[in-house]
């Protein structure tokens, strides 16, 4: 039987990867869709039943990253390039917060703003 880390290495290995090229666009804005690079995501995890949750966050000059589940769960996130954070679980979507601590040691905790979906409404003009 596989232990929760050895199942975390495995889908570590399974998450698709991100083009450094698409991560440079979100990074400096240019991107049409940073909310379907940004937030989590649920992607198949080939050789897991279940799909793994990707978490992606962008904290430019962040030191270090951590997503803080509802559940008070940690997730360390990993730098990719550009200011792009990510990091998985395998317990499912979740509200959650992220911690981003900078070079000079000050941490700071707040919403992900790319955790909720973008939304228009219809706008009525008079």
């Amino acid at each position: 039987m596989l232990t929760m880390s050895q199942l975390d290495a495995e889908a570590a290995l399974a998450i698709p990867s991100v083009s450094d090229q698409l991560l440079q666009q979100v990074a400096t804005g240019l991107y049409f869709d940073p909310h379907s690079v940004l937030g989590q995501h649920l992607v198949p995890a080939p050789g897991l039943s279940d799909p793994v949750t990707v978490i992606r966050a962008l904290r430019p000059l962040a030191q270090e990253v951590v997503a803080v589940l509802s559940s008070g769960a940690r997730i360390q996130l990993t730098h990719l390039s550009e200011g792009i954070w990510q990091g998985f679980t395998l317990t499912g979507s979740s509200d959650y917060l992220l911690e981003a601590r900078y070079k000079d040691g000050q941490a700071w905790t707040a919403d992900d703003p790319y955790r909720f979906s973008p939304r228009l409404a219809n706008l009525t003009c008079t």
